[in-house]
């Protein structure tokens, strides 16, 4: 009797859960777990269900974590899409090429959070995710839009999370907010005299620093503002200097001041 030869082809994307959590413990950094999680949707959704402490506990270290993932443009591909590539800081190399449906001179990349990227054109704003290419077009912006936040993961968290959008112009200095299943934006203005330089979420709450390091806490219920940290006293660098808003590790929300190098006036 013949022997049958045709091999049986199996579903990777159905492995079970437990058979995942025994490779993913095998994957040292946050680059090659997000690269574990780009096969498919179902890894993918097993990734973004594995939380930070939970990561820490299993390795028992920081090890796993890492900076952010640093997205270079490489062009053109189509009429309609655009190469990139991811580049890990941390290890000095790129990790993955992507191929994401921006538009060049229509669309612009004005924002990244919770793997998500924002895309705004002149009549359309959308979130991508270019692991799982998922797309979620969202209400026209009335605003340049200049950072994009994202309160939680809209892959794992599809009708809870909220959208931020931020404008650091002078003649703009508005905040917009999209609560879930809304059709329109709510605009906050913070009126301190200096345009917004940076905002954040942590804690279920909005913070914002604007160009003078002063820094706002925004309850993301009413809209209301006010403010928890008073503004740099370094005049003398005031054209010089950058203030960004960053979680630490430990959860600890830090305002960190940049001095941009300058010649001193003769």
């Amino acid at each position: 009797m013949a022997m049958d030869t045709k091999l049986k082809l199996r579903d990777w994307a159905r492995v079970s859960d437990l058979i995942l959590d025994m490779i993913f413990q095998k994957w040292p950094s946050l680059s090659d777990c997000l690269c574990f999680g780009a096969v498919c949707k179902p890894w993918f959704f097993f990734v973004s269900n594995n939380n930070y402490d939970a990561l820490r506990q299993r390795n028992g270290s920081s090890s796993v974590e890492e900076l952010p993932l640093l997205m270079i443009f490489k062009g053109r591909a189509s009429a309609s899409t655009t190469n990139t590539s991811l580049y890990s800081v941390t290890r000095g190399k790129i990790v993955m090429d992507l191929e994401i449906p921006l538009i060049y001179g229509t669309q612009r990349c004005c924002g990244s959070s919770h793997g998500w990227l924002a895309f705004q054109g002149d009549f359309s704003f959308a979130l991508y995710n270019p692991f799982t290419r998922e797309k979620i077009d969202l209400p026209r912006l009335e605003l340049r839009a200049t950072k994009v936040i994202l309160s939680k993961n809209p892959s794992t968290n599809p009708n809870d999370y909220e959208v931020m959008a931020m404008s650091w112009y002078w003649d703009d200095n508005r905040l917009a907010i999209l609560k879930p299943g809304s059709s329109y934006w709510k605009f906050v203005c913070i009126l301190s005299g200096s345009p917004t330089r940076d905002v954040i979420y942590y804690y279920e709450r909005y913070y914002a620093v604007d160009y003078a390091g002063t820094v706002f806490s925004i309850d993301n219920t009413t809209f209301k503002y006010k403010k928890i940290a008073p503004p740099s006293i370094d005049y003398e660098c005031s054209d010089f200097r950058e203030f960004y808003l960053v979680k630490t590790t430990t959860n600890e929300l830090l305002r960190v001041q940049i001095l941009r190098p300058h010649d001193k006036p003769t």
